[in-house]
This record gives C-alpha cells, sequence and structure tokens, in this order.
C-alpha cells in the first residue's frame, strides 16, 4: 500500500482500522446468513468465502454440467446451461481492478474459459437448429477473435445452413488469411474439410454427425497465442422475428459491355449499385446485405409499430422504381442493362445494428424464400410471394404466373393511383414535422383540430400515420401516457357511421387488435368506471354502446340511432377529458355521403377539447367533395406529392459512367 520511504508511522493502524470496517461490512445483520470472515493468516488476510455465493465458481460448475449435457447428446438442456453461465459475465473480468497495461496470467485463463464455453454454447444451438438465431452472436465473436479456428468453423456451418454459401467460404478466406499472417500457419485439416464439404454441398453440413464435444474437441485445433490486447468486441444487440417484406434486386450487364475497359465496367457496376442504394433508403428501407451485383433489401422490421401491409408495399415499388430507373420499364435497356427483382413478405430474424448508423441484417427461410424467387424473374420483371401480393393488392395491379408455387408478376401500373411515385423519406418528415406541430397545438389550448393527408400513394400516407403514432407514443413532450392514440381505423367500401364508431370504440378498449370480444368489453366497462362518475350516466352509456363492441351487431334501429349517436359522442368527449385523444382514419375516399359528413364534423362537434383527429385519403376526395372541411375553423390539409426535379446524384452519375462504357449508344 506504500512504499517503504512514504510510510507513515500510523500505518499498521490505519492498515487495521481498513481491515476492521471491511469485516463490518462482510458481517451480516442479525437473522441474516452467515458471514464471510476475514481472517488474518500470514502475510496478509484472506477471505473464505462459500464457493456457491461466488459467480466464477457458479460460472466454472454450469459449464461443466452443459459440457456433459452436449457430449451426452442433449443440446437444448446444455445450451441452456451455457446461456445461464455467459449471462453471469459483465464484461472483461476484473475490469475495475486490473491496472491499464498490466496483463494478469490468471484473467487470460478466464477469457480463454469464457470463449470455449460460448463455443460450446454456439455448438448446442446448432445441434437444435437455432442457426439462424446465433449468427450476429457468431459474426461478432469471429470479428474479434479470427484467430479460434473453432468458431470460424462454426460460424462458416450457421452461414451454409441460412443459404449463404459464398458468405461461409468468405469467413474461411479471412480465417485463413489471419492465420498466416500472424502465426505462419494454414487452418487445420477439420477447418479445411469443412470448406471442401461446402464447395461440395455435403448433406451431412445439414445436421450434426455425433462427435466427441468438449474440452476434448477443443484441443484437437491448434491454441492461439494470448495477445497484450484482444481486439474487443462489438456490441451486439438481440434479434427479434418480425413480420418484414424482402427485396433481391440483380442488376446485370448485357453485351453491349463486351468492349468495354474493365475499369469502366467496375464504375458502371459501382454506380448502379449506388443508385439502388439510394432507391432503397429513399423509400424508408435498408440494405442488410451485398453480394455483387444482388442486393438485399429490408423494409419494416425496426420496431413494434411497423405497419407490415404498409411495408410490402414500399418494397415493391420500390423495385417499381429501380426498374424504371435502369430499364425504362418493362424490358432491357438499349445500353444493356437488366434489372430483376423479387419482393417476399413473411417473419424473419431481424438483428438491429450494433451501432448507431449501422444496417440491420435479415436472416431465415424467407431470405431463401426470395432467393429461389429470383432466377424466375424476367428481364425487367418483379416477381413476388402471394404475401405481398395480399398485402399490396388494393394499390398494385398484378399478373399471375400459374404453376407450382404460384407467383404473381408486378403487372407495372398500380391500381388508383396512376403510378404516383412515392414522397421522398424528406419530404415525409417536414409534413410530418406539421402535422405534429398541429398536434401540440391541440394539446396545449386543448382545441378540437381535423387533419387530413391526401396522397394517391396508398404506402406513404400508411407511412406518416404510422410515424406519427409512433412520434407521440414514444417521442419527447406531450404523449406516451399522457396522451391515447388509437390504432389507426380503415374505412373499407359500404362501410357506415355504425362500423366506423364500432372500429374506434374496439381500438380504445383493444389497441392491440388481438383481444377476443369478452376481453374488450372488459375494458370498455373499466373505461366507464374510470371515466364517469355517475351511476347513472355509466348505465346509460353501457346500454348505448356495449353492444357496439360486437362484430356481428348491425346499425341502431331509426328510433335508437339518436340515442346511440349521442351517447358515442359523450363517451368521445369524456376519454379526451381524461386523456388528450387521437383518432386516425385512413381510406375516407371509400367512404359514402353520410360517413363524410360524420367525419368531418367530428372535430366541430366540441368546443374546448383536446381532441385531435387525422383522417387518410386519396386526391379523389376532393373530387367528390370540393369543399371537404372548408370553412371549418380548426381544420387543416396536407398534400403528400414526390417532388419533380432532376435526377439524384446516383442517376447522374449512373448516366455518365454508362456513356463512357458505350459511347456508340
Amino acid at each position: 500500500m506504500w512504499s517503504g520511504r512514504d510510510t507513515p508511522t500510523t500505518a499498521r493502524k490505519i492498515l487495521q482500522n481498513a481491515i476492521w470496517s471491511l469485516r463490518r461490512t462482510l458481517s451480516p445483520p442479525e437473522g441474516a446468513d452467515a458471514a464471510v470472515p476475514l481472517l488474518t493468516q500470514a502475510p496478509g488476510y484472506v477471505i473464505k468465502a462459500d464457493p456457491a455465493h461466488v459467480d466464477l465458481y457458479t460460472f466454472h460448475d454450469q459449464v461443466k454440467k452443459g459440457q456433459d449435457h452436449l457430449s451426452a447428446g442433449a443440446p437444448a438442456a446444455a445450451a441452456g446451461l451455457l446461456r445461464d453461465a455467459l449471462a453471469l459475465w459483465r464484461g472483461p473480468v476484473l475490469a475495475d481492478l486490473a491496472e491499464a497495461g498490466v496483463n494478469w496470467p490468471e484473467l487470460t485463463t478466464l477469457q480463454n474459459a469464457r470463449l470455449d464455453a460460448m463455443e460450446d454454447y454456439f455448438e448446442a444451438e446448432l445441434q437444435c437448429g437455432r442457426h439462424a438465431a446465433i449468427l450476429g452472436d457468431l459474426e461478432a465473436m469471429v470479428e474479434a477473435h479470427p484467430l479460434r479456428e473453432r468458431t470460424c468453423g462454426k460460424l462458416m456451418r450457421a452461414l451454409y445452413r441460412c443459404g449463404r454459401q459464398a458468405e461461409a467460404l468468405r469467413v474461411y478466406d479471412r480465417a485463413r488469411s489471419a492465420l498466416v499472417e500472424d502465426l505462419g500457419l494454414e487452418p487445420s485439416h477439420e477447418l479445411r474439410d469443412l470448406q471442401r464439404a461446402i464447395l461440395t454441398h455435403a448433406p451431412g453440413l445439414l445436421a450434426d454427425p455425433p462427435a466427441v464435444r468438449g474440452p476434448a474437441a477443443r484441443s484437437a485445433a491448434p491454441a492461439a497465442p494470448a495477445r497484450a490486447e484482444e481486439p474487443r468486441a462489438r456490441p451486439v444487440r438481440a434479434a427479434r422475428r418480425r413480420r418484414v417484406s424482402v427485396l433481391l434486386v440483380c442488376s446485370q450487364l448485357g453485351q453491349a459491355f463486351d468492349d468495354a475497359a474493365a475499369e469502366v465496367v467496375d464504375e458502371v457496376i459501382e454506380d448502379t449499385t449506388a443508385l439502388v442504394r439510394e432507391q432503397l433508403e429513399r423509400l424508408g428501407g435498408t440494405v442488410a446485405a451485398q453480394m455483387g451485383a444482388v442486393i438485399l433489401g429490408l423494409f419494416g422490421g425496426h420496431g413494434e409499430g411497423d405497419e407490415p401491409d404498409e411495408s410490402a408495399e414500399r418494397a415493391v415499388r420500390c423495385a417499381m422504381a429501380l426498374r424504371d430507373c435502369l430499364t425504362g420499364g418493362p424490358g432491357p435497356l438499349a445500353r444493356g442493362l437488366a434489372v430483376r427483382s423479387a419482393v417476399v413478405t413473411g417473419e424473419a430474424v431481424v438483428r438491429p445494428p450494433a451501432e448507431e448508423g449501422g444496417a440491420y441484417s435479415v436472416n431465415g427461410a424467407l431470405v431463401d424464400d426470395c432467393q429461389f424467387l429470383l432466377p424466375q424473374v424476367p428481364v425487367g420483371g418483379i416477381l413476388t410471394c402471394d404475401r405481398t401480393r395480399e398485402a399490396t393488392r388494393h394499390a398494385i395491379a398484378y399478373r399471375e404466373i400459374r404453376g407450382t408455387p404460384v407467383r404473381w408478376l408486378v403487372d407495372g401500373v398500380p391500381a388508383g393511383d396512376g403510378g404516383a411515385p412515392p414522397v421522398p423519406e424528406a419530404a415525409l418528415q417536414r409534413e410530418l414535422g406539421l402535422l405534429h406541430g398541429l398536434f401540440l397545438r391541440t394539446v396545449h389550448r386543448s382545441l378540437p383540430h381535423l387533419v387530413t393527408v391526401l396522397s394517391g400513394v396508398d404506402a406513404d400516407r400508411t407511412r406518416l400515420l404510422t410515424q406519427f403514432r409512433r412520434m407521440v407514443t414514444e417521442g419527447d413532450g406531450p404523449g406516451g401516457d399522457a396522451v391515447r392514440c388509437l390504432p389507426c381505423v380503415r374505412v373499407e367500401p359500404g362501410d357506415d357511421e355504425h362500423a366506423l364508431r364500432r372500429a374506434i370504440l374496439r381500438a380504445y378498449c383493444d389497441p392491440s387488435g388481438a383481444e377476443p370480444p369478452g376481453a374488450a368489453r372488459r375494458r370498455f366497462e373499466e373505461s366507464l368506471e374510470r371515466l364517469v362518475g355517475s351511476a347513472a350516466e355509466r348505465d346509460w352509456l353501457r346500454a348505448a354502446l356495449r353492444s357496439s363492441l360486437n362484430e356481428a351487431n348491425a346499425a341502431p334501429s331509426p328510433d335508437r340511432a339518436r340515442e346511440v349517436d349521442t351517447a358515442w359522442r359523450r363517451f368521445l368527449e369524456l376519454a379526451a377529458a381524461h386523456r388528450p385523444l387521437v383518432v386516425a382514419v385512413d381510406g375516407l375516399h371509400q367512404a359514402g355521403g353520410s360517413l363524410l359528413a360524420a367525419v368531418e364534423n367530428l372535430a366541430e362537434s366540441f368546443a374546448e377539447l383536446p381532441l385531435f383527429v387525422v383522417v387518410g385519403a386519396r386526391p379523389d376526395l376532393l373530387v367528390r367533395r370540393p369543399d371537404w372541411a372548408g370553412g371549418k375553423q380548426h381544420a387543416t390539409t396536407i398534400t403528400l406529392s414526390a417532388p419533380s426535379g432532376p435526377p439524384g446524384a446516383a442517376m447522374t452519375r449512373l448516366l455518365g459512367s454508362l456513356d463512357r462504357a458505350t459511347p456508340s449508344r
């Protein structure tokens, strides 16, 4: 604690006082478990702790049990034990005690034990068939420890099982380069055999053969010497299964480029890739992977508020925009540039980026389905799966390609919107700011407001309403639990006032839309108890509105319609008075005249109340009702439209590259 020259005369007393305080700290209060004794033992002191109270011993015990289960052919039990053991770690061991630049052999041993346990855990998960779930963790470990051949082999197997053979082979190439450059060694026989098995698509790669695992298996691979500073693994965020849409785009160069210089061809490929990325990001997608001329785009999966139908439509519209940019429509471009696209929708494993600004990754059978579909796409065509077509049939026209399985070819003409281009994300954010500002005005001034969002592209309205709801429920300022923001209600052809009232009331009582009618009715009763102080008024509202929660309930009879309408407006008034209320309705262009009048007057029915009503419709609403919301004191109309102008920077660069590559054309 002190050097001999600086030792104070009271050093022994200071140390004894410190030990006395430490003993008091380690002594439990009366009635608690036995104390942890701090004993005097030459040449100093020693703590005698029960091994069950030391996390390191618990870790070793759990790992040993997990390895035993793995060797006994019980991978599921092994994975659980090893997962619990690894959960005891919170970063590097003794990170707050070990001095910088000082290497303790004991710490290196413990760190290697942790890495061994991680490899055993990955092995157990692979044997359970959960290769997609551990893919991100495997990639992070290989990046941090490129010389651990056992980890590289597991990543290669996981990638192969996810249908990513080329990436699995690249892992081998990187591992071999690291071993040769750092140690002058070739990969082990096991890793080379695995590479050959991947090249030949050996059947054994899809199932784990019985093998001796645990410490004996680890000793087969040459151990990498400990280095002074191991690369720190990047933080890995948990992957989750989400409903998303996946877009695969393949751009190809034809015979027109045969005589072009190699550097010019590379320039064309690079500029084409940049254009694809630009279009993906403009429509709210992200680039999840790229291999040569094939780019994988992800739409949706970024949060709980993502709308699956909206993600599917954005993916298809992105494919259409790329086709129009790169080929000028269905058919190859004269310059010899061809593009094919495939879109599939369903559940996949999505992992958020490890750091701000990074890319999302997506894995699973959904990606395999898209890869299977892509080679069958005609030049200039876009094929989709059944789920994508079902989610977008209201906005996109399709032609059926008969066969097994059934596929759908985008016909090139969006149904009902005249092929209007989607609104760029930056323009959408500006309108989102305006919408949020009007909402804040409603909350702060306690005034009702009606906002109409017009767009010929249904997906644009859905994007705006979805992001607005997320901003209100999750953002800073008024929102969250302080505001009741209902899920968006969609108007279908033939809906009347009763159908809309029922949908809004169910959205209020069941925001998730997943509860049975009985649960929704119970929440309605709870809402009445919370909102209404008078028992007589509660009974009246219950009698007038409770039947509206029944999906099969018909519109009220004419003699009761006025009473039900009055009760409905009273319920809205009470709900908005309790907490500012946001009601969203989309597809209003499909509504009949009486329903339009009811929605138009909804906000005007209340004088001073924080009720924010936002409705979405196509522009033909104004053809039917030129005076829509005209003259209303608290009404605003927002029109979403894609700005016209010169092509983007990526398109300009690509056109220049094409001219240099094929000047005669």
